[in-house]
This record gives structure tokens, sequence and C-alpha cells, in this order.
């Protein structure tokens, strides 16, 4: 049962939120504008968010409803629609709605409708369809592409959010009064919050942090992502096939790109250039592709070859390795900083809640900040802001669930039998569901 549970359960409880709070504003512009009389003087608040992800848009999303102004700087030049898929679960799906775009999410989302477990001839070991009343599957009703996601946020968001794109943070002098903020490209400029949503391998947080060789926790464990183009016979089912040596390969269709998503993964590998970071970055997509031939290719599986040969032709690969980040504190003693999403508290990819997470971390964060901020100038007033969005918000990364790499990958080929084995049971008593 602890093998299903880890996969093929988000159970709702994982990640439950102790009580949303209920201080942001309905999404409505009619209902905004009855409590414009209401929207605090804190409003005009300078706030910088640093990362163009999920997390970073987001905000400025849950700000803008609490009537504050964001800027969001973004390394890249261009929102990409591109990695994995990422699905929204428990209360995110509350928050979803909450803004306004169940809807519009939805029409972006994969269709994809169960998880089949495969072997080597792609013949059917287990399956699990989709949980369409609560998502509490291993494919959830609302999965879609975490580029599309962020692209959506960006859609949203631009009208009233000032965007730097093709631009980053070089350099941050933190005071009690502001926080001065130097770019690659752009001016200088002072701001009262600094808000860093960049990811797990934030540069933003090294820059603020002097922990970062303590809270960055790489756990070998390296996903390659990108999509090939679909076929009929791909159906509206995901493939997952294990092989020994610690590796998974995840074929998943998007019906409303017309793309086969694919996800392959690798639990402490052998291969030189996977034994460090170091080595890693400095390799080119072409020799990260070559890695995955390297890794992948006698995996034995009959879709191999048109994977691997969809990956050469492929424009939207990216691969890394997954890490756990561990922060003591979120923010800095000035109170000017703050870390959101998986920044301040990555479980690891593994998990499936990154985005669940920065959903309800920017709710949080949003919240704490309209009840708290009247003098936006107050450095007492946002130390409160941001003690409360942090005590509210650990409550739920607490509960996040990890999942133990041997279970998913298992090294040799007994225990890929033996996984295979134990689904078929759990599959054919009705528990899987």
């Amino acid at each position: 049962l602890r093998t299903q549970t880890i996969l093929f359960s988000h159970s709702s409880s994982n990640l439950m939120l102790q009580s949303l709070p209920n201080n942001l504003p309905p999404s409505t512009e009619e209902d905004q504008r009855s409590l414009a009389t209401t929207t605090p003087s804190g409003k005009d608040l300078r706030i910088l968010i640093a990362g163009g992800g999920i997390a970073g848009p987001s905000l400025a999303i849950q700000l803008h409803r609490a009537g504050f102004k964001s800027t969001v700087v973004e390394r890249a030049p261009t929102m990409k629609s591109i990695g994995q898929n990422v699905d929204i679960r428990d209360q995110a799906r509350t928050i979803i709605k909450e803004m306004g775009l169940w809807d519009l999410v939805q029409s972006q989302a994969t269709q994809e409708e169960g998880t089949h477990i495969v072997d080597e001839h792609d013949k059917i070991v287990a399956s699990q369809a989709v949980d369409r009343k609560n998502g509490n599957s291993t494919t959830s009703d609302m999965e879609i592409p975490r580029g599309e996601l962020a692209r959506l946020f960006y859609d949203v968001s631009k009208n009233h959010t000032e965007y730097i794109l093709g631009d980053y943070i070089t350099a941050i002098e933190e005071s009690a009064k502001c926080v001065k903020v130097q770019f690659k490209n752009a001016p200088p400029r002072e701001f009262d919050l600094l808000v860093c949503a960049d990811g797990v391998g934030s540069k933003t947080r090294k820059l603020a942090f002097n922990a970062e060789s303590n809270v960055y926790r790489p756990l070998d464990f390296w996903s390659a992502y990108f999509s090939i183009p679909f076929q009929t016979y791909d159906g509206t089912w995901s493939r997952w096939f294990n092989s020994y040596k610690g590796r998974f390969l995840w074929l998943r269709p998007d019906l409303t790109q017309k793309r086969m998503r694919v996800c392959l993964s690798v639990s402490h590998p052998t291969h030189p250039s996977m034994r460090s970071q170091a080595t890693f970055a400095k390799l080119t997509t072409d020799e990260r592709k070559k890695i995955c031939h390297d890794v992948f290719a006698d995996v034995g599986w009959k879709q191999i070859d048109r994977i691997l040969d969809g990956m050469d032709a492929t424009d939207d690969f990216y691969m890394s390795e997954a890490a756990q980040i561990k922060m003591p504190k979120w923010s800095t003693e000035n109170g000017r900083i703050v870390l959101l999403g998986d920044a301040a508290h990555c479980t690891t990819q593994l998990s499936g809640g990154g985005t669940t997470l920065a959903l309800i971390g920017s709710y949080n964060l949003a919240g704490s900040l309209m009840q708290h901020i009247t003098d936006p100038r107050s450095v007492d007033e946002l130390r409160m802001a941001l003690s409360s969005y942090e005590q509210e918000h650990r409550k739920v990364v607490d509960q996040a669930d990890t999942l133990p790499q041997s279970l998913i990958c298992p090294q040799s080929k007994w225990g890929v039998a033996l996984m295979r084995t134990t689904l078929k049971v759990l599959d054919r008593t009705g528990v899987l569901g």
C-alpha cells in the first residue's frame, strides 16, 4: 500500500491549507470597485518580484487583487511555453477559481485521462484513471504544461504589472529603509520589498542570503523534459515505464497542443558528466542530449527509439538535477526581502506539489501584505506581514510529501519486477481506483 500511495496518490490532506485567509477581494471588476474604499493606503508599496515562472506572475495577480502594484524581472527575453506537466491540486484549485481563471486554465489542460504502467512491449501492467472529483490521482484532472501556465499568468497580469524581460538582478543593498537593486541592463532602482521567486536555483536568494551551501541539497536524481509529435495510436492515457539502473520514462499526451510530453529520469546515474553540477553546467544542449542517448538507449522499451529520435529534433529540451531547498527563515532580518515558491521550500520535483505550493504561497503572501500594510514605508508592518505569511504557509509546506527514489526508480531488475507485480495486484483488487 505504501508503494501505491507514493506512486498514485496525492491525498488532499498532504497539502492542506489550515484556513484560506479571507482578506483578498473577489476577482470580478464590479466587486473590486465596491471594495475600492477599503483598499489600504499601503498599496503604494514598491514591490519587485524576481522570477517570471509560475510563483512570480501568480503573485503579481494576487497583489493586484489586493490593491498593490508590482514589477517582475525575468532573465528570459520572452515567455517560453516549455516544460513538464504540472498539476493544480487541493486548495490551489479554490485559489484558481477565486482568481477567475478556472475555465481559462482548463482550456489549456492536456486532457490526459489516466496513467498506464507498461512493460517492455507496451503491455499494460496497471492503470489508474483520472480522479475527476478531487484530482487526487497520478494524472490530475487539471494537468497543464508548466510553460503554458506561466504564459497564461503573464498574459493575465501584464496589463497591470511592469515586466522587465531579458534582465536580472546583479547586486542587492538592503537596509531598514529600502532595497537598492542593480540590474544587468536596466538602471538601478529602489524598492520597499523584494520577492525572490526565481526557482530552486535562485540567483537572487544567493545574493540576499548567506546560507546557500547549507540550503541547496542536490539529490542525484536527473530528469530531461521535452516534447515529440503526437501519433493517433498514442491515445489519451500516459505510459510510465521502469527499467533497472534507476531509470523511468514517462510519455504523456497533450491533446490541446497535439504533442507528447516526455520525461526521462534516472536516479544515482554513473555517467561521468552527471557526477557534478559544475561539469554538467558547462555542457551544450546537444551534449546533454548525447547523455540521454548514453543513459537510456538500452532500457528495452518499445518506444525508446521514437523518443530519442524525437528528442534530437525538438527545440524545447531541458535537463536538470532535482534538489531540495531547506531555508530556516524565508525573510531577511531587515524585513525587506522574502522568498516564495521553490526558492523558499522546494520539496523536490518528485513530490508533484511545487505548483500547488507556489499558488497557495502567493495567495498567503498577498493576503498578509493586505492585512498588515497601511504605511508603505513602515518596516515594522512589513516584518509583521512577512512573519504572518511564513507562519501560515509553513504549515502547508511541512505537510508536503516527497517521493523516495528507491520506490519509483528501482536499481535492479528484481526491484522492477517486484514493483510491477505489486502494482498489478493493487490494480486487480481495485485499490488504485
